[in-house]
């Protein structure tokens, strides 16, 4: 909790929503004028347009002037174009200012364009097709910041440039001064991710070593144990300090991926105060990404390519989309990888870290399968036999434990398990589900499930490839491996193949192979008659009775309280102070006659301040299970404007390394100075809105919460001091449709039930398909 983080963008990324999102990544060359040059500019010519280091927006010593001072000429300055897509969206920040007495007779005496054209021909645009313009108001010498959301023109448009013009027009001439600074440009997209963060352990908060990942050997590649972006401990360290012109490198698995695909990548970087160029080279590629594409005999097919500039110490944050190379030569892309590379174009000697390295795919069309019918024969093992399935070194069905039902297989200690289930018929390019349900409680090495391909429409049949889904060590609670996938054209048959390797007892269950319900359209009258027969049908299970965590009542004194409360800070040594109270008048209680106080004092020297405490919870509570968190606080008149006021999760113990979910309310909602007064926070329960760290990526990681803490961080720039928060009612609360493991073939609205709702969207896309 310790980092100012670099080059943040102001729009975040929303998982799963329409919203326009925008990586990074500024498309503008020289836009802080900071070169001291007009680099990445076009102009006109000087005394009209000068790069002046007499005055900045920001903390450089550089910006833009334009001076029309006496004259009627035309002061301008104009991006050079870039490459662009029709009606591609754009984030547009800039900070301008005119300098006292600057006259500006009209609104469009001083103007900026953002301007749409057909194509770029030697660095020339071509087919001017149209622009969103800004008219900019005299400031009288205060620097004014703007920020807009702008959209190219339609096709044709090609590409894009940005123009700041004083003396617009030939009438009402401009006098005067006008700067420009930190101009930057952000491309967006409206396409949109899946929750499901595709790396695993990209937090390096394993306590395996590169778990998951791949990499150049030690030391040039190690984890860093007292470095994290956020607030873990760890991270990816790559180190060329005394290696020359080695090549320090990570890499991710392979990621099943189609061609074209996109996905988004999201990460933290720095480059420490080790990290020096050979020489006298400016340029960059030194350090940078890759996103690498290869076909399923492993040719290489492309990649995306991101160089990464120096951070001086610093952490960065970078947001983008990519996506897999196009097919090549009659080549589908396979699979992709991510690839962080040290001295990948210019030598460099130093060390970066890597961290909270997440990938979404693109969310592709909700697709409806049939769990009515499993194309796999005795697949939840219920005739308490073999039946159907090839069972290898001592594989057993066992009574306990079992996920559903009355059986399950068991995988032995000796060797490696293996179980194979007859083949089954498949259809061309058809939709299949794998589903594999896994309990174990050691370590899994080279174990998965596999759904494998033949053609055995010749003599001999034809192996046509592989899907799997890798086991991990579930810590003895049976969890759900599933993924979608695309029968080949050439297939005819498949089958599911399951490996285990691990030294203790595993245990596997309701093994499914499932066809999906005919896509949202077009629906036919066979499809009336199925829905018909489930009709009414649903998995809801009874609410879970919500978990009144603390009302404070038992409390009979400050010593009770504080055998469930402490000031135990639950990351690193808190730099500021707590204390916490039991009241017990009830005057001072949200409800009941008791409540408890706590008033923090981040007022230090330290740049960046924060203070924790802790609560101990009688009985574990699965977080899985409910949807919100509710939060009684009174906060007191005269608090400080903290950054931050967050609570954060231990899953199974109360030690750093099992704090694996954060939930924060930053200054726009309140933080800690507002509203004043008793007001319930709710913190929603759920993968979107809970900050994932060590290696959790969802709710299922939270199965088994034993305690949480309350926390205030804060610093020089937000504010930082002291303050009194109030604190009472806290409760989970489950308030969503509880479903259970099966639901009915036809839910189509994902309800748990087959009612009305679904019949609405079969009849909506029946019609749409007419």
């Amino acid at each position: 909790m310790k980092k100012m983080l670099l080059a943040i963008m102001l729009g975040v990324m929303v998982l799963c929503s329409y919203a326009v999102t925008y990586d990074t990544t500024n498309l503008v060359t020289n836009g802080d004028a900071e070169t001291g040059t007009f680099s990445g500019w076009y102009h006109a010519a000087s005394p009209f347009a000068t790069v002046t280091d007499t005055d900045s927006a920001g903390d450089g010593a550089y910006s833009f002037m334009l001076d029309t001072t006496g004259s009627d000429s035309n002061a301008n300055l104009r991006m050079v174009p870039l490459e662009a897509g029709p009606e591609e969206p754009y984030l547009l920040k800039f900070k301008y200012k005119t300098l006292p007495g600057a006259i500006l007779p009209n609104d469009n005496s001083f103007v900026m364009l953002f301007r749409s054209y057909e194509s770029i021909d030697g660095g020339n645009t071509v087919n001017w097709q149209g622009q969103t313009g800004m008219n900019l108001a005299a400031t009288d010498g205060e620097w004014v910041s703007v920020e807009l959301e702008v959209v190219t023109e339609a096709s044709p448009t090609g590409a894009i440039d940005i123009m700041f013009a004083l003396n617009t027009f030939d009438e009402g001439y401009a006098n005067g001064i006008a700067l420009v600074d930190d101009v930057e440009l952000y491309r967006g997209s409206t396409t949109v991710y899946e929750e499901t963060n595709i790396l695993k352990n990209g937090d390096a908060e394993s306590t395996v070593d590169f778990q998951y990942w791949f990499k150049a050997a030690a030391p040039l590649a190690v984890i860093n144990r007292t470095d994290s972006a956020t607030y873990g401990t760890s991270s990816f360290e790559l180190d060329n300090t005394t290696n020359g012109y080695a090549q320090p490198d990570l890499r991710s698995q392979p990621i099943s991926a189609e061609s074209e695909e996109k996905f988004y990548l999201k990460f933290y970087y720095k480059t420490t105060d080790v990290y020096d160029f050979y020489g006298e080279v400016p340029d960059t590629g030194a350090f940078a990404v890759w996103f690498r594409s290869f076909a399923s005999d492993n040719t290489f097919l492309g990649q995306f390519y991101m160089p990464l500039e120096p951070t001086d110490n610093e952490w960065a944050l970078i947001e983008t989309e990519v996506a897999a190379q196009p097919a090549q030569d009659g080549k589908e892309v396979d699979y992709c990888d991510v690839r962080f590379v040290l001295n990948n174009v210019n030598p460099v000697d130093g060390i970066v870290r890597i961290d909270e390295i997440e990938l979404y795919r693109e969310k592709g069309d909700v697709l409806v399968y049939d769990k009515s019918n499993n194309l796999l024969t005795n697949g939840e093992a219920e005739k308490g036999t073999s039946d159907n399935w090839h069972l290898f070194n001592n594989a057993t069905v066992v009574e306990t434990p079992v996920q559903a039902g009355s059986y399950a297989f068991q995988a032995d200690t000796t060797g490696v398990t293996e179980m194979t289930h007859n083949s089954f018929t498949v259809n061309p390019d058809e939709k299949l589900l794998l589903e594999c349900w896994l309990n174990s409680t050691d370590t899994m090495t080279a174990s998965s499930v596999k759904l494998r391909f033949f053609n055995t429409s010749v003599d001999p049949q034809v192996f046509l490839g592989e899907e799997w889904i890798g086991f991990d060590n579930t810590g003895g609670e049976w969890v759900l491996y599933s993924n979608e996938y695309t029968v080949p054209a050439e297939a005819t048959v498949a089958d599911v193949y399951i490996r285990i390797d691990s030294p203790s007892l595993s245990y596997v269950d309701t093994v499914g192979v499932y066809r999906q319900i005919s896509q949202l359209g077009p629906f036919e009258p066979a499809d009336i008659l199925s829905m018909s027969s489930a009709w009414l049908s649903n998995d809801l299970q009874p609410l879970l009775s919500d978990v009144e965590t603390d009302d404070f009542e038992s409390y009979a004194s400050q010593g009770d309280m504080e055998v469930w409360w402490g000031l135990t800070s639950g990351s690193y040594p808190s730099r500021g102070t707590s204390t916490i109270t039991l009241l017990t008048n009830p005057a001072d209680a949200y409800e009941g006659n008791n409540a408890l106080r706590w008033e923090y004092d981040n007022s230090g020297v330290e740049t960046e301040s924060w203070t924790e405490f802790n609560r101990i919870l009688a009985n574990p509570v699965d977080l899985s299970q409910y949807n919100e968190m509710r939060i009684w606080v009174n906060r007191h008149i005269g608090n400080s404007q903290e950054r931050l006021l967050y609570l954060k999760f231990y899953q199974e113990s109360i030690v750093e390394s099992n704090i694996l979910a954060e939930a924060q309310l930053d200054v726009s909602q309140g933080s800690t100075f507002e509203p004043i007064g008793w007001n319930q926070i709710v913190i929603p329960l759920n993968n979107e809105d809970l900050i994932f760290t060590r290696g959790a990526s969802s709710m299922e990681d939270l199965s088994n919460v034993v305690g949480f803490f309350f926390g205030v961080v804060g610093d020089e720039n937000t504010g930082k001091g002291s303050g009194t928060i109030d604190i009472d009612d806290i409760s989970f609360v489950n308030t969503d449709p509880n479903c259970g493991g099966n639901p009915p073939a036809w839910d189509l609205d994902g309800n748990c039930a087959v009612d009305f709702g679904d019949f609405a969207i079969m009849a909506a896309n029946w019609l749409a398909a007419q």
